[in-house]
């Protein structure tokens, strides 16, 4: 039986994150992934300064690097784990798509809204909060038999209730 490819999207949406696109294609992290028995890495790194330049494969990962992906939704569908920044709009997409999340707030932004975020995400169970230093143990050992609790549906009837009593 041929197995599946285990594919990992890394994003770090339209911000610049430097420290996090390095950190993934450290040989350190390419070998954790490949011990977790991912194969495929695709890294949407931005406005970031790429400074990797190949090989193509690196521990038996696969690497693909773009700076934009026009058809991102595709891209996380087709991901098993999504390691991103702690953007809500790819927090949101990942876990409405019941994708396993490793998300790394960006320490060097101003305020600490996306620490707040993951922190409270973690805490209910949707997703793992990392930082760039601990990446290779979260996926080392955190993420080994992780069940996620699924994210709630989006009802917009609940959604409309909720700003109308803003009003």
């Amino acid at each position: 039986m041929v197995s599946r490819e285990k594919r990992v999207l890394v994003t770090v949406g339209s911000t610049l994150f430097q420290d996090l696109t390095d950190a993934v294609l450290q040989p350190d992290f390419l070998r954790a992934l490949s011990s977790s028995g991912y194969t495929y890495m695709m890294v949407q790194y931005g406005s970031a300064q790429l400074t990797w330049a190949g090989p193509d494969t690196v521990s038996g990962i696969s690497i693909e690097t773009k700076p934009y992906i026009s058809n991102i939704d595709n891209v996380f569908a087709s991901s098993d784990l999504i390691i991103s920044h702690a953007g809500s709009g790819s927090i949101l997409s990942g876990l409405r798509m019941g994708k396993d999340m490793i998300v790394v707030p960006n320490s060097k932004l101003m305020d600490n809204h996306q620490v707040e975020l993951a922190e409270v995400l973690q805490r209910e169970g949707y997703l793992l909060k990392a930082t760039v230093g601990n990446l290779v143990e979260t996926v080392s050992f955190d993420l080994l038999g992780k069940s996620f609790v699924p994210f709630p549906a989006f009802q917009p009837a609940r959604f409309k209730q909720l700003v109308d009593n803003l009003f």
